[in-house]
């Protein structure tokens, strides 16, 4: 028999039913969210202990080595903050490694220029000491009486010994170019006489091959500039010996034009053209790189080390200019380059007297001074002695620094060549002891004369209060011309009549030649009215104004070879720029002197061969010396 199972039913309202799970849910859900706080509270309190502050030491971290703190402690982190605290750390130590090696190369490379500046003032001195007097004593033994052989010989030796000079002085300039250290000055210059003295230098080697050298200038040159003449001179000079050299026969042109007027200046376009053995086309991209050549049959054919090229173009680059070629083999070559200069403002009658007679050649005028040499070297005391002699100065000799400031203190000298590397003082210290003397001593000229040629060695010859540097192997015109430009005095010519020394009548012949006798006629009359005034301005100026008056007159007065006057005016102006402050009142003095002799003797010329009065103005009193003076 089968048991029916029992069922229970119970009965719940519904209402009630529902609250009770409402409510359960409700408590179920705050029970959730408090597990869900606490969980999230747990969690950002893990992540402050070991994330966050792991990423603000790493951020820290960071930013003290971008910063340059390379010594560094990484933190010691877990898991991957730890690797990137590990790489930190090795990233900083791999920098202070850099760091420290980039130190010591920097350290490297300074002492390495250093020792190269070394070398190559050690190199100028050691070779350029013998070769002072391998060329000095040519140039002597040349002008002596001669048979036709040993002239030749003599002149192979001069040539021989100028070339190695050449070679010298290209390696030099480019190492000073290399380093950075080859600076370019700004100053007012005459075209025409730069121009003129470049093809002076080369016209003897152009008249021996038969070439037809002139030179070209347009109308709108300027005829004074500024800028570095110097080195301007220095890449005419390439470009016309190259061209000289590599023609055998035809022409070489020298030519200047104006391209356009700039704001900052007259873009200028120099060139040299010539019909020489001109170059091949595939080598025209070379030629202006370093030790480079056409071929090697031009070396040993020519000569030359292959930097002229590069050097010149090197120093137009430092110009803000541009250098290049055009060129056929066979056909010539015509070598260029555009340089920016401004144009210099001058007075109306040296304009006029520039524009006329830009190449007129002063003679030197130049009278016996006391010179004191020191120098330890016999045979360049020798050869020194012997230049100074024959140009009519006498000449004291001492071996050593001491011996020339003791021998300063003892007896007066117009002017002091001093040497640099002697024994016992060294001419910087002698010339620094000499200019700390009372009176007089502590004033006179200093010429240093040394084998070292390098810009450093200029700067401190200039910082001891020498007044200029000569070279060696010395060029007797430079010494002689140095010596003119730091003697203090009126200058005089033995052996010529007063009117010679005052007026160089070839000079004014030549002059008049050139421009013709009404042309002449007519700047005499306006130099004379003018002079006056410029005379008086001197005479009542102070400081920098009476430097500038003076500058205008040395080539003024030139200009009409007024010799004495110009070589007054020049004394007057290189004495403004000498910081010992010499007698400018005296100088003056003599300025005065040498204007009315100067005036006296072109009132003479005028009447009596350019039929001009040009008599004194009513009143007209001697120029300088104002009244009440």
């Amino acid at each position: 028999m089968r048991e029916t199972p029992e069922r229970v039913i119970v009965s719940l309202p519904k209402a009630d039913v529902l609250r009770q799970l409402d409510a359960d849910f409700r408590r179920s859900l705050m029970i959730l969210a408090v597990i869900a706080v606490t969980a999230l509270a747990a969690t950002w309190a893990v992540a402050e202990v070991f994330v966050v502050r792991g990423v603000r030491l790493l951020t820290g971290l960071a930013h003290r080595i971008g910063g340059g703190d390379l010594a560094v402690e990484p933190p010691r982190l877990s898991g991957g903050l730890g690797v990137l605290s590990t790489a930190l750390g090795e990233m900083a130590q791999k920098l202070k490694a850099r760091d420290e090696a980039l130190v010591e190369a920097t350290a490297a490379a300074e002492e390495a220029v250093r020792a190269k500046s070394e070398f190559m003032a050690a190199m100028s001195h050691e070779i350029r000491t013998p070769l002072n007097g391998i060329i000095g004593f040519a140039n002597l033994l040349y002008g002596t009486e001669l048979n036709e052989r040993q002239r030749h010989f003599t002149t192979l030796l001069k040539d021989a010994g100028q070339s190695l000079l050449k070679i010298i002085n290209d390696i030099l300039d480019f190492s000073k170019i290399e380093a950075g250290r080859l600076e370019l000055e700004t100053i007012e210059f005459s075209l025409a006489e730069l121009l003129e003295s470049c093809l002076a230098l080369v016209r003897k080697a152009a008249s021996d091959k038969g070439l037809e050298l002139s030179l070209i200038v347009t109308p709108d040159v300027p005829r004074r500039l500024e800028g570095d003449p110097n080195r301007l001179r220095q890449v005419l000079l390439n470009l016309l010996n190259n061209a000289v050299k590599f023609t055998p026969h035809g022409r070489v042109v020298l030519s200047v034009s104006c391209l356009a007027r700039e704001p900052v200046g007259l873009r200028l376009k120099f060139a040299v053209a010539d019909t020489g053995i001109g170059i091949p086309a595939e080598k025209l991209s070379l030629i202006f790189e370093k030790f480079s050549q056409v071929d090697r049959t031009v070396s040993r054919k020519y000569g030359g080390t292959g930097l002229g090229l590069a050097i010149s173009k090197r120093l137009v680059e430092l110009m803000r200019g541009e250098i290049g070629v055009d060129s056929a083999l066979g056909a010539g070559s015509t070598f260029w380059f555009r340089v920016t200069l401004k144009e210099a403002g001058i007075q109306p009658v040296e304009a006029a007297a520039a524009a006329v007679a830009p190449g007129a050649v002063v003679t030197p005028l130049r009278r016996s001074a006391r010179i004191l040499l020191a120098e330890d070297l016999p045979t360049n005391q020798i050869l020194a002695e012997a230049i100074l002699t024959q140009a009519g100065h006498s000449v004291a000799i001492v071996p050593d620094g001491a011996a020339a400031l003791a021998a300063v203190q003892r007896e007066a000298f117009d002017l002091v060549l001093m040497d640099i590397q002697m024994p016992i003082m060294d001419g910087i210290t002698a010339a620094k002891a000499i200019r700390d003397l009372k009176g007089a001593a502590g004033t006179i000229p200093i010429v240093a004369m040394t084998a070292n040629a390098l810009p450093e060695e200029v700067a401190k010859c200039r910082a001891a209060g020498m007044n200029e540097h000569i070279a060696k192997p010395v060029d007797a015109g430079l010494l002689l011309a140095a010596i003119d430009r730091w003697r203090h005095g009126r200058a005089a010519v033995a052996g010529t009549s007063p009117a010679a020394t005052i007026l160089d009548f070839e000079a004014m012949r030549q002059l008049e030649t050139l421009i013709g006798h009404g042309r002449l006629a007519e700047l005499v009359e306006r130099f004379i009215a003018e002079l006056p005034a410029r005379l008086a301005a001197v005479a009542q100026g102070e400081g920098a104004a009476v430097g500038k008056g003076a500058h205008a007159l040395v080539s003024l007065s030139g200009n009409f070879g007024l010799v004495e006057l110009s070589q007054a005016s020049r004394a007057l102006m290189q004495a403004c720029k000498d910081p010992a402050k010499p007698d400018i009142a005296t100088l003056k003095a003599e300025l005065d002197a040498a204007a009315s002799r100067a005036l006296a003797a072109i009132r003479r010329f005028a009447a009596d061969r350019l039929g001009a009065a040009c008599e004194p103005a009513p009143g007209e009193r001697p120029p300088l010396t104002a009244a009440g003076d």
